[in-house]
């Protein structure tokens, strides 16, 4: 091998080393900068997500004094001055190195010179108002009496005898006694449930249907009020009533114990209307869906003057005549050119008009 050949090669070899000495600290500094960044990026990130939280206090959501427990009575009376007796020490106590005499009549405000205005500053009136709800102890949430002039029309012995059925099989007996024996323990909690129950059944039966004895209640609406019972009774609000009624988080048992109540419950408000629905809204309440068809002299007493909107036909006792489901518009058969075949099976379904 020539010495030329040598050289060169040496040559070669020292050049890329040079180029590797050279490309390590790129490549470290290259990394160094990457992990910079990225740190920078998630200290930034973290910085911001904590600008981003800011301190409400204490808040309630769908807040509903049905649905907020409260200590026992015996704490309360633990601390009233009503019931200071001999051991009271309470005239000791101090709070924040302020000593109060804690006897009616002659009590210190601790807060007297505080800036409350500013310690306050960080919630809203309707905070505020939930939490001196919540704090005081003159409204009795969980067990509020029945409004003495307010008739509940549902008989609570009613209620025992659902769950005192003979013909339930043995399980089914042991649980009915568990919550008979259970819901006497708690006879003023399971009025106040029947009765808030009452009022709120009642109060979609009049949104929905409205005065029934001065308009008529069409089938489209029951169907709507039966919608809206429905929604209720898998609502939070149904949710919280049964919370206060059991004073914790109901289970799927008590639940379908309470179905029992809730179903009576709305047979007693439909018992309530019964006298003032007439007899035509009972008979589109249990023929709801059915085509209303004038075959009949006896069905059209009074409807001579009905005139077909198509043809302006008058009606005649005996002809065929079909009123629009949404209308209430009543159309000849013949302008309609029903067959015999169609004629029969409109009956028993529902039918609109044309327009």
């Amino acid at each position: 091998m020539r010495s030329t050949d040598w050289d060169e090669k040496t040559r070669e070899a020292n050049r890329k080393q040079v180029c590797v000495r050279s490309t390590r600290p790129r490549v470290k500094e290259s990394c160094r900068r990457v992990t910079q960044r990225k740190m920078a990026e998630t200290f930034e990130t973290g910085v911001a997500l904590g600008r981003a939280t800011e301190k409400k206090g204490l808040r309630v959501i769908g807040f509903k004094r049905s649905s907020v427990l409260k200590h026992e009575d015996s704490l309360y009376q633990f601390y009233d001055t009503s019931t200071n007796n001999g051991f009271d020490n309470s005239w000791y106590l101090t709070c924040c190195n302020i000593k109060f005499n804690n006897t009616e009549g002659n009590y210190v405000d601790p807060y007297e010179n505080s800036d409350l205005d500013v310690k306050l500053s960080g919630f809203s009136d309707g905070e505020i108002e939930e939490i001196d709800f919540l704090l005081s102890r003159d409204h009795d949430i969980t067990d509020e009496p029945c409004e003495p002039d307010q008739e509940l029309f549902v008989d609570l012995k009613e209620i025992a005898a659902l769950f005192s059925d003979l013909n339930a099989t043995p399980i089914d007996k042991v649980v009915n006694e568990h919550y008979k024996n259970k819901f006497e323990n708690v006879a003023s909690r399971l009025k106040t449930f029947v009765y808030n129950l009452y009022l709120n059944i009642s109060a979609i039966f009049y949104e929905t249907c409205g005065n029934v004895s001065e308009t008529s209640v069409e089938s489209k609406v029951w169907t709507k009020y039966y919608t809206e019972v429905y929604q209720y009774s898998i609502s939070s609000e149904y949710a919280g009533l049964a919370k206060s009624l059991f004073q914790n988080e109901p289970s799927s048992l008590d639940f379908q114990q309470c179905s029992k109540i809730f179903d009576k419950v709305t047979s007693a408000v439909l018992k309530k209307q019964a006298d003032t629905i007439t007899s035509q809204e009972k008979c589109i309440s249990s023929d709801s869906g059915k085509g209303k068809l004038r075959k009949n002299n006896t069905e059209n007493q009074g409807e001579k003057d009905t005139i077909c909107p198509l043809c302006q036909r008058i009606y005649v006792d005996g002809d065929g005549w079909i009123a629009c489901d949404i209308c209430d518009v009543w159309y000849d058969r013949q302008c309609l050119d029903l067959s015999d075949s169609q004629w029969s099976d409109i009956e028993g379904d529902d039918w609109y008009c044309p327009k």
